[in-house]
């Protein structure tokens, strides 16, 4: 049981990168039209090794995301990297942790009943309302599918708010997310705040 939901959590991992790869745009190098665009950072790798193949990679990228990394997750190599030490809040990204939290400390079949401030947390992902009741799996999928804040606030207030917060900080620590802090489970505070360098530690763990 346990396995699968994990799986679910590597893929919904997954899919965010790609969500975010978006906000990268592909040059053609031999376009110049296409060139002239580029006007932020540029980047050029002439090779990757990609397992016991090699090719031969030449592209440009433009970033316009003030932070970014980009790794393969089975192995060290990084093939892009723009201020990935810095720190930025994290906002629905929070909720990596917070499903991690969920699936290692919590029982997925007990039943959670939605009270008044978890259903009156901002955003209305999930359209609960109070005194709904749901199984902690259920909630957990909502959480990730349409990162419904309601959905975390009723988790972490099941598991107790400040312990579960607590839980958050000691696997950040335990992972070695050492620029990284949590204040709630849904990241609407600003002050949850970790690095690209941090957030690669977490979707490694989860891999």
């Amino acid at each position: 049981m346990r396995t699968n939901n994990l799986t679910n959590l590597i893929f919904t991992a997954l899919v965010l990168f790609l969500v975010l790869g978006n906000n990268i745009r592909r040059i053609q190098p031999e376009n110049p039209t296409l060139q002239e665009e580029v006007n932020e950072t540029t980047v050029q790798r002439e090779s990757a090794n990609l397992g016991s193949l090699n090719y031969q990679v030449s592209e440009a990228l433009a970033v316009k995301a003030p932070a970014a990394l980009t790794k393969y997750l089975n192995r060290e190599s990084e093939i892009f990297e723009k201020n990935s030490r810095q720190r930025w809040a994290l906002a629905s990204l929070t909720k990596l942790m917070t499903a991690l939290v969920v699936v290692e400390k919590m029982n997925l079949n007990d039943s959670v009943i939605l009270g008044e401030k978890a259903v009156a947390e901002e955003g209305i992902a999930g359209n609960f309302s109070v005194n709904e009741k749901f199984s902690v799996r259920d909630l957990l999928r909502a959480l990730l599918i349409v990162s419904s804040n309601d959905a975390a606030k009723s988790l972490a207030g099941f598991y107790g708010e400040d312990k579960f917060i607590q839980a958050m900080r000691e696997k950040a620590f335990e992972l070695d997310m050492t620029e990284t802090d949590f204040i709630d489970a849904s990241g609407l505070s600003h002050l949850n705040q970790s690095t690209a360098d941090d957030l690669e530690k977490l979707l490694r763990y989860i891999f």
